[in-house]
Order: C-alpha cells, then sequence, then structure tokens
C-alpha cells in the first residue's frame, strides 16, 4: 500500500520540475509602482468579462486626464467557493495628478525581493507560470510576503494565441513570515 502513495508523489514532483524547467525563473528587485485599480469580488462565472468591463473604464478614467496608462495587470488577492477578489488595473506615471474617482482608486504594487518569469502561450497555461515560481521559492528557500501579479505584456487581440506574454511577479523572502 505504500508503494501505491510514493507513485504519485513521484509523479506530481516530476510534473512540478518539468513544468519549472520550461519558465526560467529570476529574482530581482523591485520599487513600488504606482496603479490605478479596481478591487472587487467577482463571481467566477463572469470573471474575465467582468475583468474586460474594469480595464475599459480604468483606461477611459486615465485618458480622460491626457494620460496614457501604462502595462495591463491583474492581483489575485484570494479565491472563495464561487468568487475571486482581484484587483485589475494599469501601471500609471507618479504625476498622474488625481487618486481616482468612486472605486477607481491608485494603490502601489509592492517593492521588494520578487520572483519573477515570463508566460509565452496561452492564457489558460499560465498556472504553469505560477507553479514554475512556486516550485523555484520551494527548492531555493523563499517564502511567499504577498499575493503575486501578472502582468499582460502583450495584447491577445494584435499578438497570436502562442505567442502572447504575461509575466508573473511574486513578492518573497528568504526569511519565513
Amino acid at each position: 500500500m505504500k508503494k501505491l502513495l510514493i507513485v504519485p508523489l513521484l509523479v506530481f514532483l516530476v510534473s512540478a520540475h518539468v513544468i519549472a524547467s520550461q519558465h526560467d525563473v529570476s529574482l530581482i528587485q523591485l520599487n513600488r509602482e504606482r496603479v490605478m485599480i479596481i478591487q472587487a469580488n467577482i463571481p467566477d462565472s463572469i470573471l474575465g468579462s467582468t475583468m474586460r468591463e474594469y480595464y475599459t473604464e480604468i483606461d477611459t478614467f486615465i485618458r480622460e486626464y491626457g494620460y496614457e496608462p501604462g502595462p495591463a495587470f491583474a492581483r489575485y488577492l484570494g479565491h472563495h467557493d464561487w468568487y475571486t477578489t482581484v484587483q485589475v488595473g494599469f501601471y500609471i506615471s507618479e504625476q498622474f495628478p488625481y487618486s481616482g474617482q468612486g472605486y477607481i482608486y491608485s494603490t502601489y504594487l509592492p517593492g521588494g525581493l520578487t520572483a519573477t518569469t515570463v508566460h509565452t502561450g496561452p492564457y489558460p497555461y499560465l498556472d504553469q507560470a505560477y507553479a514554475a515560481i512556486e516550485w523555484w521559492m520551494d527548492n531555493y528557500g523563499y517564502y511567499s510576503v504577498s499575493a503575486p501579479w501578472e502582468v499582460y505584456i502583450d495584447d491577445p487581440t494584435i499578438v497570436p494565441e502562442s505567442e502572447v506574454r504575461t509575466q508573473i511577479f511574486w513578492p518573497c523572502s528568504p526569511i519565513a513570515p
């Protein structure tokens, strides 16, 4: 009976290592970055469509004041039974003169030590990039200290799905929180 338990564990470990080897994970030092966001609890059944609506609202707000939004990002703060708590937004200039309006507001993504990797390919496989960073942290002695976020480098309406790049940032520390 014990041998049967070892086989699935070995398969999991080998699978995790293969996923990690497909993503180069780096440790970088980030400065905190100003962003304009909407934070919401969104039902899983409408997560994608609601996030697209929020991106449009934030983009419009930033452009109304004559500024160009930076890259779009999403930061998943928690998943619950039927909904996800997420921050959806864009990087913005420190010079952007407004702190927000209504439920659109500015905040900062954290600085500090961060594990990062770039995923190339369809969005449904993005979980492999997260798994690679988790594997890297586990194997190199780092601990998660804050929620990760993903930055959309390429526009999937322009770039072929197989070439779309998304960068994951995961704040970490060599000291357990």
